[in-house]
Order: C-alpha cells, then sequence, then structure tokens
C-alpha cells in the first residue's frame, strides 16, 4: 500500500513539474504579436507565413526585430503577387516595449491582375495525342481569372508528368512564362512544350 502511494504522489509531481516547465517556457520565449489586417484570413496565413519577423519571439534583438521589420515590405509583396495582387499600399507600425514588441500591418491589396491571354501549346511533331491535349484544357487558367501562381505551378508540372507518363521523356518547355502588367491590372501566361520522340 505504502509503496503504491508513493508511486502515485511521485506520477503526481512528476506532472506537476512538467505544467511548471511548460508554463515556464511559455513565459520565458512569449511569442510576439504580429497582426495584419484588410485582407482575408487565407491570404493573411500565406503572408504570415512568409514574414520572417513572425517567427521572432519576445527575447529576440532589438536590432533584429527592426532589420525584420523593415525587410517585411518585400516579404509582403511577395506573399501578395503569387495570389495576383501588384498593386498594393502597406500601412505598419512597430511597438517596443520593456517585456515584448508588437508589429502591425494594415494592407490595401488594390486591384488584382486578371489573366488576360493564356496559350498553351504541346508540340508533338505532328503525333495525335488527344490525352496531352485535353490536358491543356484542365488547366485551371482562364482569361479573367485572378492570377495564381499556384495554379500556373500545377498546370506546367501536371503536362510535363503526363507527358513523361506517356512514354516522352525527353519533353521540355521551350517556353514557360508570365508576363505581369500590374499598371494594366493584367498577365499573360505562355507555355510552350515540345514533347520530342516518345
Amino acid at each position: 500500500m505504502c509503496a503504491y502511494m508513493y508511486k502515485v504522489r511521485t506520477i503526481a509531481l512528476l506532472q506537476f513539474i512538467s505544467v511548471c516547465l511548460l508554463w515556464l517556457g511559455i513565459v520565458i520565449c512569449a511569442h510576439a504579436e504580429v497582426s495584419i489586417d484588410g485582407v482575408e484570413s487565407k491570404v493573411r496565413d500565406n503572408m504570415l507565413a512568409c514574414l520572417r519577423l513572425d517567427d521572432d519571439n519576445c527575447d529576440a534583438p532589438d536590432w533584429r526585430v527592426r532589420r525584420l521589420f523593415a525587410d517585411s515590405d518585400k516579404e509582403i509583396q511577395k506573399a501578395l503577387e503569387v495570389v495576383g495582387y501588384y498593386n498594393i499600399e502597406i500601412e505598419k507600425m512597430l511597438k517596443t516595449g520593456e517585456k515584448c514588441w508588437e508589429a502591425s500591418f494594415v494592407i490595401t491589396p488594390g486591384k488584382p491582375v486578371l489573366l488576360r491571354k493564356v496559350t498553351i501549346e504541346i508540340d508533338t511533331n505532328g503525333v495525335e495525342e488527344a490525352v496531352l491535349e485535353s490536358a491543356t484544357h484542365d488547366c485551371v487558367l482562364q482569361p479573367g481569372d485572378v492570377l495564381q501562381h499556384a495554379n500556373y505551378d500545377a498546370c506546367r508540372r501536371r503536362i510535363a508528368r503526363l507527358a513523361e507518363s506517356r512514354g516522352y521523356f525527353s519533353a521540355r518547355y521551350t517556353e514557360r512564362r508570365i508576363d505581369v502588367y500590374p499598371d494594366e491590372h493584367a498577365a499573360d501566361i505562355t507555355l510552350l512544350l515540345v514533347t520530342g520522340p516518345r
């Protein structure tokens, strides 16, 4: 009975110590506050993933926080460009205190860049390839859609993989471009795949 009680007390003590250490770790490595307003939650999450500033804790050196804060404009711009926003405005503020620092951003994304021309061609050197041809129509890249770099990459990879699965091991893109015209809120996509011999 005594051995059992000793074991129960030891487990309880270990659990208590674990909880204390966990809370101590949270206090010591408290995460600083980075807030972003003006964009939908999915876009905000993507921006936070790109912001190196969001990885730092309250104990980060002041010089580092200020440098990352200064670099944040470029990182936000890049994060928004991949979802079609090229004409953005950023208002930002950094508050520093004894305990922690806090950064806030207000984003005005502006009008998104829309796809104007989408050219996807596969040169099979005269060989009929209905499967490859249908792949070009399956791409989620239509004129009038908001430019999404992820959709462009997915389409490009899908066609290349399909060509390889059909025996075109030397298939390569002779042209793969996204031409963006931010002032016109327009983008043109060009993909030209040459399959080579099967």
